[in-house]
């Protein structure tokens, strides 16, 4: 498992993106904040 890509980009979120991110999605459609709820919890990118 990588953290980083052969460039130098960080592959993953910190937890506060990711914190960030579905706090974001609240107001999205339900389909979609489903989606990043999935993503969320899978680690998934």
């Amino acid at each position: 498992m990588r953290l980083f890509s052969p460039t130098g980009a960080r592959l993953y979120l910190t937890k506060a993106e990711r914190h960030a991110n579905l706090r974001a999605v609240q107001d999205e459609s339900p389909a979609r904040a489903l989606f990043c709820q999935l993503l969320h919890d899978t680690g998934c990118h």
